[in-house]
């Protein structure tokens, strides 16, 4: 028998395609795909026509209140237990009882819940309506016109000839306290007018939607179904009950598993899987499902597969809560083709991404050419943004703000998955290609500033994107493009050295290792590098200042001077920590100088920094404190100087070490604690173990055992998880020496009972021991007799806070940003020990401090009386 076309077989039924499409994918007509198109078999679509659709009388058509199928799952919904949403419910009734609100649309994903949140709601406060509560289902009907009548319907409104339907239906609602629940609107969203209409004429009625999208009428109140909230990783049973996701998924497994119970074995794994599955319901109650076949580790191992695994949804249901497939298919056939294809693009994105990154995926050119691997700033689709707010309108992207505070948009990692499965291997190539190419640019920007270390912002960056780097280092292993992986594991290494992922940064070395034969000399230089710090923080020093000495030609060969000038500085530290101080401190001293030939401001900056705080660190190695010192306060005024604040923190933390040196306790725990005041754990985490082990160091020598011990203890756990081990010779035997004789001191049984107490406490508990502890030893930063010692700059920016300027007056005045004046307002503070700008004013004045305005800030400031006419 012929087959037929989805445009053949909708002329055969009179409708139009997109309702033939619609029919195949509710499975109410067979159809076969061959190269992408449906085909239909005559003998289906003639059985499909026989049974009266689409012709009055079908499912479509149908009065609201005779619609078995839809009728028969609410019922039997609302026979399944079910798990209260308390604070959503608590919103929804709070705006549904105020006579100020008329339409409430509750929003969100497919299988969020919705529908069960509007009728638990709706049976709740039926007795609060006077007139009742009216239930119109509509998620069988796709025509818009056909809304009228199935609201008439729903409310005993019978249409006659020669009367209008709707003043039918107005003189129904007309003098009625009623409540109107529209279940599932996205399909019909061109009919949002006639609920705008009945809210006028019916004033004192309220309309509760539930739809996949806003419908956008003046006096709508959007209330978004979020998915559940899931418990925390490793959460006791008490804890998992508690959590509505946990609750749900037990309570949907013991309909199938009547025995099944939560305890201290399986608690992790429920956590994992309704983790796995982000806290959405319908996805939740799928997986339960499937407990009495699969069991709980093997279900929680399949879920990389969600949509395989999640399709055994009861046969009552409507077609799309069946399956999640079928969920999400149900809102993708509600777009565009250009909105299903920017829908499609945005799946390889793992873990959201920015703004830039989103358009830079959905501005995919038509044509298959590759754009190549400089980025461009190319002029944006202009419907771009118009295709993306469908997506967030439909609940197939999210917005949320990202760690650095800036909106990020993606997907429940369910609905991606089928946006990934719906690319064509071209669109997968094309669409993975430009992400690659984003993520690899961004992160060669960032570069500077992250192999320094200088600022936590790149690190930030870096770690909302992380992975996103993981996806685009494995694309572009796999696609062979050598040169661009390793450039890509050369911009990031560092930052996941600092960020706690250091064993991850290490494969990840390797990997391109085993291709630096086929790559530019520059990625060669770089990659060598990698290496050679790898072998350094390991603490394989010989080895280390060996593959640096090897390194070095390479890098002055093909590097730039900040590449140079980097190297110089890790082949100083490895040759410093190997015990070779001559050599170390020469490497030093020449990337000292190079930075001078560093062309961008800011990095010239990092780098000098950073080589003065290492030329601190050698002359500490060799027991010149004073060289220490001195080295060490000019790497503080450079990066207070530039807003520098990362390796500000840094610093801090070798002036701490400087000063427990010297025997001055309390001022080394006060340097050890400004740092961790400024610590970030998006930032350089591996720092935490060393200002830890420092102020434990501090301790022990002011007779503080106790907590020592404690802080000593999580020190050497965290060194363990992040892999970063890096410490002086002298530092690691002085570290063992003195954990040895706090032991002692303690005594066995003490000393076990303290490591008992704090081993179980959260690392928020240790740091808020160190952040706590006192010792009064000697002098405070900031006591009487004190010596304010202000910068060149910080005199400028005080003098300029004396005549009342704002931040971003100072800022224009001396031509620095904004961020920056702030960066100095707060060390002016911390140094003059002032509470406030006023304060520090008047402190200055009584510590001898001058606070008139000196020259430069007088010809800088705007407005000034004495500034020159020119």
């Amino acid at each position: 028998m012929r087959e037929l076309s989805t445009v053949e077989a909708a002329a055969r039924l009179k409708v139009n395609e997109r309702t033939v499409r619609r029919a195949i994918s509710r499975g109410d007509l067979p159809a076969s795909k061959r190269g992408g198109v449906y085909r239909l078999r005559e003998e289906d679509v003639a059985t499909f026509a026989g049974r009266g659709l689409p012709h009055p009388g079908d499912r479509e058509h149908a009065p609201a209140r005779y619609l078995p199928e839809q009728l028969l799952f609410e019922h039997a919904a609302a026979n399944s237990s079910y798990v209260a949403r308390t604070a959503l419910q608590a919103d929804l009734t709070s705006r549904l009882l105020d006579p100020a609100v008329r339409i409430v649309t509750l929003t969100g994903p497919g299988g969020a819940g919705k529908t069960r949140l509007a009728m638990t709601a709706a049976s709740e406060m039926a007795a609060h309506f006077r007139h009742g509560v009216v239930f119109v289902p509509l998620a069988t009907i796709f025509n818009p016109a056909l809304v009228a009548p199935a609201i008439g319907n729903a409310l005993w409104v019978r249409e006659a000839a020669g009367q209008d339907l709707g003043h039918l239906i107005a003189a129904a609602l007309s003098g009625t306290h009623r409540l109107i629940v529209l279940d599932n609107f996205e399909q019909i969203l061109p009919a949002a007018s006639l609920v705008s209409w009945m809210a006028t004429i019916a004033p004192e009625c309220t309309f509760l939607i539930t739809s996949r999208a806003p419908l956008h009428v003046r006096g709508e109140h959007e209330l978004p179904v979020p998915p559940m909230p899931v418990a925390a990783a490793g959460a006791t049973p008490d804890e998992v009950l508690a959590s509505e996701a946990g609750r749900l998924f037990v309570s949907r497994v013991q309909e199938h598993v009547p025995s099944f119970t939560v305890n201290l074995d399986n608690a992790p794994v429920v956590t994992d899987i309704c983790a796995e599955l982000d806290g959405l319901p319908l996805a939740i109650e799928l997986a339960a499902s499937r407990v009495k076949l699969l069991g709980l580790e093997h279900l929680r191992r399949q879920l990389h597969r969600r949509l395989h695994v999640l399709s055994a949804g009861p046969a009552d249901a409507p077609h799309r809560h069946r399956t999640m497939r079928n969920a999400i298919a149900w809102s993708y056939d509600l777009l565009s083709e250009r909105e299903q294809r920017a829908f499609r693009h945005l799946a390889v994105c793992v873990g959201g991404c920015t703004l830039d990154a989103s358009l830079a995926l959905v501005h995919l050119p038509d044509a298959e050419a590759s754009p190549g691997w400089e980025m461009t700033e190319a002029a944006p689709d202009a419907d771009a943004l118009e295709h993306m707010a469908a997506l967030v309108d439909h609940n197939l992207l999210t917005v949320t703000p990202g760690l650095d505070g800036a909106l990020r948009y993606g997907m429940l990692e369910t609905i991606r998955e089928f946006g990934a499965t719906h690319l064509s291997p071209e669109e997968q190539t094309q669409a993975s290609e430009t992400h690659a190419r984003f993520f690899l640019d961004l992160a060669w920007r960032l570069r500077p500033l992250v192999t320094t270390r200088a600022t936590n912002a790149p690190l930030i960056a870096l770690a909302a994107e992380l992975e996103n780097i993981r996806a685009a280092l494995e694309w572009l292993e796999q696609a062979g493009l050598d040169a661009e992986f390793v450039r890509l594991v050369a911009a990031t290494y560092t930052f996941m050295f600092a960020g706690g992922h250091f064993a991850e940064g290490v494969d990840w070395l390797r990997r391109a290792q085993a291709k630096v034969a086929t790559v530019p000399l520059l990625e060669q230089a770089l990659l060598q590098v990698g290496m050679a710090e790898h072998l350094m923080v390991i603490g394989e020093h010989a080895a280390a200042t060996a593959a640096f000495s090897s390194t070095l030609p390479l890098v002055r060969a093909a590097g730039t001077p900040f590449d140079l000038a980097n190297a110089l500085i890790s082949s100083g530290v490895a040759h410093v920590f190997h015990g070779d101080h001559a050599t170390g401190e020469a490497l030093l001293r020449e990337a000292l100088a190079q930075a001078e030939c560093v062309a961008d401001r800011e990095a010239q900056a990092a780098i000098a920094a950073r080589a003065q705080a290492n030329l601190s660190v050698a002359a500490r190695a060799q027991g010149d404190l004073e060289a220490a010192a001195t080295w060490g306060e000019m790497s503080l005024q450079r990066c207070r100087a530039d807003g520098l604040d990362l390796a500000e923190a840094r610093i801090l933390l070798d002036l701490g070490d400087i000063a427990r040196d010297q025997g001055a306790f309390s001022r080394a725990i006060s340097h050890y604690q400004a740092f961790l005041r400024q610590f970030d754990e998006r930032g350089e985490v591996r720092l935490l173990p060393d200002a830890l082990g420092g102020i434990a160091s501090a301790l022990a020598g002011g007779g503080r055992d106790d907590s020592a011990l404690a802080l000593f203890d999580a020190a050497s756990k965290l060194r363990v998880r992040t892999g970063y081990t890096l410490l002086l010779p002298t530092d690691l035997s002085r570290n063992a020496q003195e954990v040895a004789a706090v032991t002692e001191r303690l005594g066995a049984q003490t000393a076990a009972r303290v490591l008992e107490a704090w081993g179980e406490q959260p690392l928020d508990a240790l740091l808020q021991l160190a952040l706590s502890v006192t010792l009064n030893d000697d002098e405070q930063p900031g006591a009487a007799g004190h010596t304010i010692a202000l910068t060149r700059r910080e005199e400028d920016v005080l003098a300029l806070l004396a005549q009342s300027l704002t931040d971003r007056e100072i800022a224009d005045a001396l031509h620095i940003s904004a961020r920056t004046v702030s960066w100095h307002v707060r060390h002016i503070l911390e140094k003059i020990g002032a509470s406030s700008r006023r304060d520090a004013i008047v402190r200055a004045r009584q510590a001898g401090v001058p606070v008139a305005a000196s020259a430069r800030a007088t010809m800088a400031a705007p407005g000034s009386r004495s500034a020159p006419i020119r």
